[in-house]
């Protein structure tokens, strides 16, 4: 009875029906039970599940002969050891599909405990092509796609997405995130096959007027970092589209580097067994000095700012303390945002922030025009909610902007005891 709920789709009532049953279970009532465990959407009591069952289960896939459901259960959750004893899971997955080989979970679940590994795409893709796969899930095709990408059979690879498009399309409710998905990973096989229109597959993708703002800032995120390796000519172009991007969200233009990649992200469609993630793409953190030189004006000084705002962090990153730093590295940050006369009130202040916090400490500093313009900053931030600057006293995540302001507060308010006008200025401004 159990197993026909759990074909119809009654997953709740065959759940419920099997652990009333649990101590009578033999292993494939118990590998359904594991199943609908790892399917379950409560994320509270399938974790207490997991840990209740897993023992049984446990006991049932080092077993000789293992039921399949028993196999895919074990395959597709993460059990409660599976974190501490990475191993221990990749001999079972690996095991399992010597059992059933013929099962595209287990296949898959193995290429994620090599890609884990580290194994190069060859194998990746050899794994895959080692059991055709005559109709293959939704899931399926995401992943062999990506593998046959990184392996340079881009033909495979765009044939995996068409299938898919054509699966997604034809189901009750679309996902347009996967849609989305689907185009930029099409236009990644055309730049890695280097042909001369490379970089059309973008232009079709940045022309839907249907992209909603998040996927419009994916996208050219992603534009923009093909066109440094391959189209320098259109990189001022698309800087300029990036940033105009950014700036529709509306929560401001920050120097941060998480905002100049796109972090893989879980995607899943119509039929999926479970989510997978997007194809790692569009990280220019590599390409910031180019980016700042293509550049013009305000979109140049941006990226010369997260340039140096991404130097600040890697030293702070690495428990090296602002006052620390000698003033050989502010000269230096100073010759990589250079000058910024004429753009002091973009970005809500935080170039101007950034500009006063490495002339604080360079040599020399004019004390009088640092805090006024400090004063200017901090009032400028005040304006965005979303501006974090280099003279605030925020303190999110230990970040440099927050290593980088006690220099200045302090000396700010030795300056505010010499320049009463500039305490009062900042008093009335809050």
């Amino acid at each position: 009875m159990a197993y026909c709920e759990w074909l119809t789709g009654n997953y709740d009532e065959a759940r419920t029906r099997l652990f009333e049953l649990e101590e009578d279970l033999e292993e494939d009532g118990i590998g359904l039970l594991s199943h609908l465990i790892v399917v379950d959407s409560d994320y509270k009591r399938r974790r207490a599940d997991m840990e209740a069952i897993w023992p049984r289960l446990q006991a049932v896939v080092a077993a000789d002969s293992v039921p399949l459901i028993a196999a895919v259960a074990r395959s597709q959750g993460f059990w409660p050891t599976d974190f501490e004893n990475r191993e221990q899971r990749r001999r079972d997955v690996e095991r399992l599909l010597e059992l059933h080989p013929a099962n595209q979970f287990i296949r898959l679940a193995v290429l994620l405990e090599r890609q884990i590994e580290g194994v190069g795409a060859t194998e990746q893709y050899a794994l895959l092509k080692a059991r055709p796969n005559l109709s293959p899930s939704p899931r399926y095709l995401w992943e062999a796609a990506k593998v046959a990408a990184n392996a340079g059979q881009s033909a495979e690879a765009l044939e995996y997405l068409n299938q898919l498009e054509v699966r997604e399309r034809s189901s009750f409710d679309p996902s347009s995130n996967l849609l989305f998905q689907i185009e930029l990973a099409r236009c990644f096989v055309a730049i890695a096959e280097n042909a001369s229109d490379s970089m059309s597959g973008f232009d079709r993708l940045l022309g839907d007027a249907s992209l909603d703002s998040e996927h419009r800032v994916i996208a050219c995120l992603a534009a923009l970092e093909a066109a440094c390796r391959i189209a320098p000519e259109r990189v001022s172009e698309l800087g300029d589209r990036y940033l105009e991007a950014r700036q529709a969200k509306g929560y401001g233009l920050g120097f941060e580097a998480y905002d100049l990649s796109n972090d893989t992200m879980p995607v899943e469609g119509a039929g999926w067994d479970t989510c997978a993630h997007t194809w790692s793409c569009g990280d220019v953190r590599p390409h910031l000095t180019m980016l700042g030189n293509a550049s013009r004006g305000c979109v140049s000084l941006f990226f010369r700012a997260c340039h140096a705002n991404l130097k600040i962090d890697e030293q702070t990153d690495a428990s090296v303390e602002v006052t620390d730093l000698p003033t050989s590295f502010w000269d230096g940050l100073a010759e990589v945002l250079g000058d910024i006369a004429g753009y002091e009130a973009e970005f809500s202040g935080r170039l101007l922030s950034l500009h006063t916090a490495i002339r604080a400490h360079r040599a020399d500093p004019d004390w009088a025009e640092i805090g006024w313009h400090w004063i200017a900053s901090e009032w400028a931030a005040k304006q965005d909610k979303y501006a974090v600057t280099h003279g605030g006293a925020d303190s999110r995540s230990g970040s440099s902007r927050s290593r980088v302001g006690p220099a200045l507060r302090g000396r700010h308010h030795r300056l505010a005891q010499r320049y009463p006008c500039a305490r009062a200025k900042r008093l009335r401004h809050g």
